[in-house]
Formats: C-alpha cells, structure tokens, sequence
C-alpha cells in the first residue's frame, strides 16, 4: 500500500475519499483548441503523441516532449498530444481505513466526471487534450489502468484526427497505450524513451514483460543518446535492437540564447546546479568540490537552483547542512525550483545567474540543462554518467569528469573557471544550435517517421 500513502498528500475528506492532487486548471497561457474546426489536410504525416511528461499543471512535467511535438510541426507533420495525469481512487488508508475498503466510489464517480470534462487546448503551439487515468496503490499495473482510458479517448479523437503514426514517450505506460492503439488502428507505433534507469523496470519481471511486448509492437524505438541506447539493447533480442535509433533532445534557440550583458569577473567565477534535489543527482560530491575549489579561487560562488522530497537524502535541508559542516555558507545560496514549463525563466536563469554550469549526476539518459546551458554561451562542467557525453565534445564545448570523483570534479570545475577568458559565448551557442536546433531534430524525427510508415510521406494529407 505504499504508493497510496504517496498519493495522500493530497487533501482527504473526513471518510478518506482522496479528493485528486489538485483540480485540473488550465494553464492561463494555453488557449482552446476546436479540433473540429482545423484541417487535416496540407501536412505531410499526422502524430498523435502519448505522453505522461506532456506539461500539464498538476505535475511538473518535462517540457522536452513539447518541444519534440512543436519541432516535428515545423517540420511539416500534425503532431498532436493525448496527456494522462494521475487521479487517485483510494481512499486514505492512513486514516485508518482497512485495505479491503481502499477502493472510492466518491473518488471512482469524480474521476468519471473528469475524464469526460477533458477539452483541448493550444499547449505552447501542440495541440493537446490532458485526460486522467485512474489509479489504486500497485504501481505494476499502472500500464493496464493507463491504456484503457487512453484507448477510450482515442476512439473518439480518430474521428476527427485519423492520425498515420503513434508516438509514445516512454515504453512502460505510454507504450502499453500506444501498442493497444496502433493495433486498433492500424498504425505504426514509435517509441522514445527518456527514463534513464530503465534498468530498474527491467530488473522486475511484472514491468519487463510489459516493456518487452511494447517494444515488439514497435517499428522504431528511439533513445536520447547512444548510452541510453546502449542500456536499452542490453535488455533485448536481436531483433528489437535493430529497431534502436539515436534522436536527442532539442532546444529552442528563440528562448536560450547567449547574454549581451557585461563578461564574467574571472575572479569570482559563478558555478550553478538546476534541476532536482536528488540522490542520482550525487549533489554532495558537487559541493565538495566546490569546498574544494574555494581554496584556490576563494571568491568563487555556487548557486543551487531546484528542490527535492524530504525523504531524499539530497534534500535541501541534507544539502544546507553539508554546506554548514563544510563552512562555505556565504559563498553558497539556494534559490527555488523553477517549473519545466517556464522556459524562458529557466533561461534567464542561465544567462544571469551564473557563468558555468555544473551536472554530477550518477547517471542520465540525456542532461537538457547542458544543452541549455550551451545554447546561452555558457560553459558546462559534467561526470560521465550517460547522456553528457554527447553534449560535451572535447573541451571547446566543456569539461567532464570521472563519474563519484570528487577530486577530478575539483579540477574540472578549476578549469572550466581558467577557460572563462578564452570561452566564446556565441560559438558555444552557435555550436548547440547545429546540434540540437528544433529543425534538426525535427527533421531526424520525421525521417524516422518515414521509415517506419514504409512510404514516400510528401502527399499523404487527406
């Protein structure tokens, strides 16, 4: 029953009905799409995208799979977006309540009545439509509980978007959903996997077979960089491996873009971690280099952008005391999480809030915050934990080191700060840009498209 104690930190009414995280409101800057309205014609593909990560404002979500839905629409193909979020079913069982009582019917009857309110909306450009899907407490059969009403919704969709092509944005859940609707209609289905450790759900038979039998269904599976596919095809045959292709992330140049703003002080460089507080984030070895560094360049800062859970050992508070155990305090300062879907907050950040940019992570299927960071003209510092490596390319581009290596952080984080005079803002970012712009990456996406509809793609509007 663990997970639904996960779900109550919701608000519970006196008879522990889970009342839902949170009303489902649209975000203020989204407007109302009419799908009966629009033409299907004149694209060369029509995508329709699955994905939990799709933003949507009850969860902070990962706002790459829009940015992946807007680069394809530029590229020519419909690409829309179907959003499941989490609804609970359960009552509170922390109130008391035997499990034998955790099923809801309050909870079952406002769920239905959710599920049938959903209404598109103009998500940054995407279309898309954030249906819920119902859940109890065992996170095994959270793909049989998502694909049905992901199913249902399809059913009326395709009517007014006969889609060529299903996307889904993970192979668990948003696989499950899309193999049952490629197999309905007779679709090809592609799958993109972001999760970095897949390793866990594969380590578990319950969630391995379901992956499996997804990826089977699949004519191409995508991963973000060529550790990710390497982890990927070590679980699979023959057969799924020749499916495996390398699409990274992109980013959009018209928001991360290089500061016109005076140069660094060389003195007192400005090191910064954004993302997650958490413990694959390894954020300790982070600030024990920086300790470390404040040795030889006392003037240095360090600015930790994020949160984390409390349960976490990296949380905060853990962090703020191994900073005060350390005595670095006043060259060290927290600043708040800033949401995946505030994009050009996010690159503000990056251009004015410091000068290198810092990732020491165990592992990552991808690192976007680096990609970032290079399309601002910033210079980057990372382990080697997966993705990085296809970020940073030789030192003109940033720095790695030795994954847990504290010392080699250290030393890393000393040169990236050296390398400050000669960096060059705009080639960094020019560089970024002709690896990871929308347009290349939308192009390698439609491409893939192509193969797997086995068809010369220009004129299939119909």
């Amino acid at each position: 029953m663990q997970e639904a104690g996960v779900a109550l930190m919701a608000k519970s009414d006196p008879w522990g009905n889970v009342l839902s995280y949170r009303p489902f409101i649209p975000d203020e800057k989204w407007r109302p799409f009419h799908p009966e309205k629009e033409k299907i014609t004149g694209w060369s593909a029509r995508s329709l995208f699955i994905s939990q990560m799709f933003p949507n404002p009850i969860y902070d979500s990962g706002s790459f799979v829009l940015d992946q839905a807007r680069a394809l629409r530029e590229a020519g193909v419909d690409a829309r977006a179907i959003a499941p979020y989490r609804f609970w079913i359960v009552r509170n069982l922390d109130l008391g309540f035997p499990a034998a009582l955790a099923f809801s019917p309050f909870t079952a009857a406002n769920y239905l009545r959710t599920f049938h309110d959903a209404r598109w909306y103009d998500v940054g450009g995407v279309p898309a439509i954030h249906i819920p899907y119902p859940l109890l407490w065992s996170y095994w059969n959270h793909a049989d509980f998502y694909r049905r009403p992901v199913l249902k919704a399809v059913r009326n969709i395709h009517g007014l978007f006969p889609f060529d092509i299903v996307h889904a944005h993970s192979t668990f859940h948003d696989g499950a959903a899309g193999a049952a609707i490629a197999g309905k209609f007779g679709v090809p289905l592609v799958i993109t996997e972001h999760l970095g450790e897949v390793d866990k759900l594969f380590s578990d038979d319950r969630f391995a077979g379901v992956i499996r039998s997804n990826i089977a269904t699949a004519s191409r599976v995508i991963a973000v960089s060529r550790a990710h596919r390497d982890k990927l095809a070590g679980f699979l045959d023959e057969r799924d491996r020749a499916k495996l292709a390398v699409v990274p992330n992109c980013v959009d140049t018209s928001v991360f873009y290089p500061s016109t703003g005076p140069a660094p002080d060389l003195a007192a460089p400005r090191f910064a971690f954004i993302g997650y507080f958490r413990a694959v984030k390894n954020l300790e070895l982070l600030i024990g280099a920086f300790a470390s560094v404040l040795k030889s360049i006392p003037r240095a800062t360090l600015t930790m952008i994020g949160s984390g859970k409390p349960s976490d050992p990296s949380c905060e508070e853990g962090l703020k005391r191994m900073v005060g155990e350390l005595g670095i305090g006043k060259a060290v300062r927290f600043l708040p999480v800033i949401p995946a879907n505030e994009r050009m907050k996010m690159a503000d950040t990056i251009r004015d809030e410091c000068d290198i940019v810092v990732l020491t992570s165990r592992y990552e299927s991808f690192g976007c915050v680096l990609m970032e960071a290079l399309a601002c003209g910033k210079q980057v510092v990372s382990t080697r934990c997966g993705g990085p490596e296809d970020i940073i390319d030789g030192d003109a581009k940033g720095f790695l080191c030795e994954n847990g290596s504290r010392d080699d952080l250290a030393e890393k984080l000393e040169m990236a700060a050296s390398n400050l005079a000669g960096h060059d803002p705009k080639a960094a970012a020019a560089d970024a840009s002709a690896r990871f712009s929308s347009k290349r990456i939308g192009d390698m996406i439609h491409e893939i498209y192509k193969d797997a509809l086995s068809v010369k793609i220009g004129g299939m509007g119909r």
